[in-house]
């Protein structure tokens, strides 16, 4: 597997991580906070404490 590749996958992985994070901060199902995420929606920001 090339570098590039698996830098790729581990940024995905870490991406989809914290959109779970923010789905669980926010109340909303993951599968919105990442279509949010995907069209630049401003509901994927954490909430601040």
């Amino acid at each position: 597997m090339s570098h590039n590749l698996e830098h790729q996958k581990v940024h995905t992985r870490m991406v989809k991580e914290v959109l779970k994070a923010v789905a669980r901060a926010n109340n909303h199902p993951y599968q919105s906070v990442f279509a949010d995420f995907i069209t630049g929606h401003p509901s994927c920001t954490v909430p601040s404490f």
